[in-house]
């Protein structure tokens, strides 16, 4: 026991030697690093150094030495006092004095023999002591690196997560990583393997991490990422569909909208189609060129709607023109469409009238009707002779049967250059007083009472078909030839029967 003794006082001696040698110079100062606190009152150590790596205060009297941040702990008092305590440092030295106790050292600068003997993030085991990784790498204890303060940090490329943040020079990216930069553009990301810590376009998909998301992302319209080189954002065009889709009903179009280039949809107003619906339903039918619209469809050149359809407009003459019109059809004329107008055709070729209508140069009696034609002198009627429908006048007492053969109803025509024929057919018995009766056949354009239009007489018999025939230049007013008045009689006799009259042409 007092070798102990002895020892701690030469240790005393040395340390206290050391203190005024230090402290010669200039008096004790307790804020500067490094010095240790002066002896406090007995039962106390000297004052406490926070930031100093020295020794701690002497204590008085058998009491507990000074303590310090870091370094040793102070020495004990003059008896069986304990040495000071220091936080990270070594221990202190007990008092001098019977039953003086050693101090207690802290987790840095404690004795060891390999590294479990140093717990905790970066602290190593060197040269015997327990010591701050500062720096450099600590493998055993700090997944990253151990920054200049001894402290664990997690190193560009990594995750946030590992020890207190990211090293000096990197920042916490949206995505997790410890970054070149903030990154913070929403197409842009640390994340990216094969760039791992470096801030990057990200070249499709969503952005990454807890950045801010494309405007209508998972929309039509809706953002993604596209490698644009300062982070942005991509949208589909403006002229991409979006939303209801357009339809078109009763000549109505309705939803549909197209997208803005920035991720929203602007919906399409409703509007009224003119030409109605197009085929597919969807949208107005235009018809370009002047073509007509026709239930939705557009009609050719040249045609026009008429119920629903596209017809040949310019020339059916039952739906001619833009407005499907039916072309009358006059009196002894054809129904024509030419060039979308309604106009005529005369039957046969025949000319027309000074009034525009067409004059009639043929009768035959096919059609079983007598088409103007007046009778006198008899009693008219179509009937047959031999299969052959033909104009039969009945006459108990032959004078003079007459026909009025209209050529123009209201008007005249040129017939100068034109020969009227028929032919008649005495069918009948013929009385003798005293000798045998003369049948005749003549005609007249008009007949008047000076003979001007007189065109001849022909004198024929009974019981067959006798032909006449006799030029309308004969007479002077065949320029203006109305009508043609054609007589069959008789003189000397009597006649009681049919006399039949057809195939009046002029030609």
């Amino acid at each position: 026991m007092e070798t102990a003794r002895k020892c701690r006082l030469a240790c005393l001696s040395v340390v206290v030697s050391m203190m005024c040698s230090c402290s010669s110079p200039r008096p004790y100062d307790p804020s500067i690093s490094g010095s240790g606190g002066a002896a406090g009152a007995p039962g106390f150590g000297g004052g406490m150094i926070g930031t100093g790596k020295a020794m701690g205060g002497f204590a008085g009297t058998g009491a507990a030495g000074g303590s310090v941040s870091e370094g040793a702990g102070g020495f004990g008092g003059m008896g069986p006092g304990t040495g000071g305590v220091a936080a990270t440092g070594g221990a202190g030295l007990g008092g001098i004095g019977p039953g003086g106790n050693p101090g207690t050292a802290g987790s840095l600068g404690q004795t060891c023999s390999n590294q479990s003997d140093c717990p905790g993030l970066c602290s190593g085991c060197s040269h015997g002591v327990c010591v701050s990784v500062v720096n450099a790498e600590d493998p055993d204890s700090c997944a990253g690196t151990c920054d200049a303060s001894g402290t664990c940090k997690s190193k560009q490329g990594q995750t946030c997560q590992t020890g207190s943040g990211c090293v000096a020079g990197t920042t916490c990216a949206p995505d997790g990583y410890c970054c070149n930069s903030a990154c913070l553009n929403s197409c842009q990301a640390c994340d990216i393997p094969g760039f791992l810590g470096v801030c990057t376009p990200v070249a499709s998909g969503p952005p990454h991490g807890n950045r801010v998301q494309c405007a209508g992302a998972g929309s039509t319209c809706g953002g993604v990422c596209a490698d644009k080189p300062d982070g942005s954002c991509a949208y589909p065009a403006a002229d991409v569909t979006c939303g209801v889709a357009r339809a078109c009903s009763a000549s109505t179009t309705s939803g549909g909208g197209t997208c803005t280039g920035t991720g929203q949809c602007v919906s399409s107003p409703s509007m009224s189609c003119p030409n109605g619906c197009d085929a597919t339903g969807t949208g107005c039918l235009s018809c370009g060129g002047g073509a007509v619209a026709c239930n939705g469809l557009c009609c050719a050149a040249g045609q026009s709607c008429c119920g629903g359809s596209c017809v040949d407009a310019t020339s059916n003459p039952k739906m001619c023109g833009s407005s499907c019109q039916v072309c009358p059809v006059p009196d002894r004329a054809i129904a024509l469409c030419t060039n979308s107008k309604c106009e005529t055709s005369c039957v046969g070729g025949a000319p027309k009238c000074t009034d525009g209508t067409c004059a009639r140069l043929s009768w035959t009696f096919d059609s079983m009707d007598l088409d103007g034609i007046t009778v006198t002198g008899g009693a008219p009627t179509i009937r047959s002779l031999d299969g052959n429908p033909a104009l039969a006048v009945d006459t108990t007492s032959l004078a003079t049967i007459s026909l009025t053969v209209p050529i123009c109803r209201t008007s005249s025509v040129d017939l100068s250059t034109k020969t009227v024929s028929f032919r008649a057919y005495f069918d009948g018995t013929p009385y003798y007083s005293p000798n045998p009766g003369q049948f005749a056949l003549d005609a007249s354009d008009p007949m008047t009472s000076s003979g001007a239009g007189y065109l001849g007489v022909e004198s024929v018999g009974q019981g067959a078909w006798i032909p006449y025939s006799s030029a309308l230049s004969l007479s002077t007013s065949s320029q203006t030839t109305a009508a043609v008045t054609l007589r069959a009689f008789s003189w000397g006799a009597q006649f009681s029967g049919t006399v039949w009259i057809d195939d009046i042409l002029v030609q």
